[in-house]
């Protein structure tokens, strides 16, 4: 059983002349919609992986399925894990952070980035995309995927003001590049 839902090589799209059947496009869009429902509602471990493999459903190959395939068995195998909400505070009450990995679609040199929102110690939301741009620096690619972190980060404090819940600390979001802090 895999330890990681995806191996670290690229997936790339299949070659031109290759067309797949209706029957495997079908099978491979089964598969990423049932994985993208985990990835959405519990498994924030696996929202990277789904989000990769999501681009190959027109025309999915050998090396998709088996790459589908590993989510699946990493999932089976980890079935035991989950997000526990509890009592316990670990810290601040609303945390925020983004990320990216520059340039890391070999493809078409776009980078890939997620973000993930804490309240009271728990993930409550989380997202892994690949950028709608190309940057050209790791700071540019860090600062989009902060951009889209502190959308998040206001929805959500809004909604817990119409909630009557206040968080009596200011919004912070946690970055772990120096050059975008500047």
């Amino acid at each position: 059983m895999p330890d990681t839902p995806m191996c670290e090589g690229e997936l790339e799209p299949s070659s031109q002349t290759y067309q797949a059947t209706s029957k495997s496009r079908d099978e491979y869009q089964r598969k990423v919609g049932s994985m993208l429902f985990a990835a959405i509602s519990t498994r924030p471990d696996i929202s990277f992986a789904v989000s990769r493999l999501a681009r190959f459903n027109q025309n999915p190959n050998d090396f998709h399925h088996e790459a589908a395939d590993r989510v699946i068995k990493y999932l089976y195998s980890t079935k035991n894990l989950c997000i526990q909400y509890g009592q316990d505070n670990l810290g601040e009450s609303f945390i925020c952070a983004g990320d990216s990995s520059f340039a890391d679609n070999t493809i078409d040199r776009k980078s890939s980035q997620g973000y993930i929102i804490i309240l009271f110690g728990r993930a409550i939301g989380w997202r892994a995309n690949k950028q709608g741009t190309v940057t050209t620096s790791s700071t540019e690619a860090e600062l989009l995927a902060l951009s889209q972190t502190a959308k998040e980060a206001i929805f959500m404090s809004r909604l817990f003001k119409a909630l009557s819940l206040e968080l009596n600390e200011p919004l912070r979001i946690r970055c772990d590049n120096k050059p975008a802090f500047r």
